[in-house]
């Protein structure tokens, strides 16, 4: 075991792991785990269930409560604001004296304001919160000073950094343009936490009924509810003209009321609420459809079709960040108008969904594992 000890800051229980992000973290400290001391400080309103403590890997968990009110009156970002308080930075200054870490990794530029100074830092960025903003705002038709705001903590956050990670090329070009001299690393991410679920050959078959499509998503993140929303109120209605038989499942943590009602009335539309095994009804599709407008890094929803062998039509936006020989494998719209019309001729006979079926199966083993994406992250911290 690695002699290295590791306060790791989060704004989120990696366990039980039910968005993207969680799964991630979750995977990454598990391995990581077995040859650091990690402790790992969460940044987050309330704790968590004692139920939802028994699949922690870390040495020790310490809850630290944030006071959003008091962080906007500081006249923070928002998205910042909700994770900082004047007691939250103290305890995290006390937990750097308990444990006498190595290194700090810090889990988000947004909680840097919370971080002290004198102790090796490594930030990972698995969103730039600044594009993200920007697309939201663009998206709902409400610009604000909010983007810029963002942009100058993301600024701060990575010049303080002794290393700044993120997860794809184009948010490392982001980066490196707001400064050049940042030492920066590119993270992969895993994609096989579903295949000991399900094997290779129980996936992706042809289909011999009704085509299936899906979209998968974690509904309390707002990239992926805008995404789920404007598939169902506005694709869907286009693709069940031409195709009547067609099914659509919304597969997904905690959707939201408004989302429930948009399903209910869209024609043929299924929403799997919580499901405890994501791979059972991702398994069942002909076709993953990823309309993402808003976000940076990379989708692990993506990651967690292809790696089952299921075809993959999305945005550019979702597949930011996936290796060229994976991209080839996907459909990927370069303008957004061109959604559904794609789909549309993807679901007649004849095109190219078997094309897509097939180069799925090939990406499977094209694509990056968590013992690859431990590593990564692994050496940058043996790097610091």
């Amino acid at each position: 075991m690695d002699s290295r000890c590791v306060l790791y800051i989060t704004n989120q229980l990696p366990w039980p792991a039910r968005s993207g992000g969680q799964v991630r973290e979750s995977e990454i400290l598990g391995r990581l785990s077995r040859n650091f001391e990690i402790h790992l400080a969460v940044l987050s309103h309330e704790p968590p269930p004692e139920w939802a403590l028994s699949e922690i890997s870390v040495e020790t968990v310490d809850f630290v409560p944030p006071c959003p009110e008091l962080g906007l009156k500081r006249g923070l970002p928002i998205r910042a604001a909700g994770y900082w308080s004047p007691s939250s930075r103290e305890t995290i200054a006390d937990l750097v004296r308990n444990y006498e870490p190595d290194l700090l990794h810090i889990e988000g530029s947004f909680l840097m304001p919370n971080v002290p100074s004198g102790v090796p830092t490594v930030l990972v960025d698995e969103n730039i919160e600044h594009l993200s903003q920007r697309d939201r705002e663009a998206t709902i038709g409400r610009p604000s000073d909010e983007v810029e705001r963002l942009y100058q903590l993301s600024i701060s956050a990575w010049e303080a950094a002794d290393i700044c990670c993120v997860m794809s090329e184009q948010d490392a070009e982001v980066v490196f343009a707001a400064n050049p001299h940042i030492s920066i690393r590119i993270l992969s991410n895993g994609a096989d936490h579903l295949r000991s679920q399900l094997t290779r050959d129980g996936a992706a078959t042809q289909m011999t009924g009704p085509p299936r499509m899906g979209y998968v998503g974690n509904f309390t993140w707002f990239p992926s509810l805008d995404a789920a929303l404007w598939l169902v109120t506005d694709i869907w209605p286009k693709v069940t003209i031409h195709r009547s038989e067609v099914d659509l499942d919304l597969i997904g943590a905690d959707p939201p009321l408004l989302l429930e009602r948009a399903a209910r009335r869209a024609r043929r539309v299924r929403l799997v609420a919580d499901p405890l095994d994501i791979a059972q009804p991702l398994a069942e599709l002909d076709l993953m459809v990823a309309p993402l407008r808003i976000g940076s890094g990379v989708k692990i929803k993506v990651l967690e079709a292809l790696s089952l062998g299921i075809p993959v039509l999305t945005t550019e936006m979702g597949a930011r960040g996936l290796p060229d020989d994976v991209l080839s494998s996907a459909c990927v719209v370069t303008d957004l108008n061109s959604f559904a019309p794609t789909l549309i001729e993807l679901l007649r006979e004849g095109t190219d969904l078997a094309t897509l079926r097939t180069g799925a199966r090939e990406a499977y083993d094209k694509l990056p594992t968590w013992d690859m994406a431990a590593d990564d992250l692994s050496a940058v911290w043996r790097e610091v």
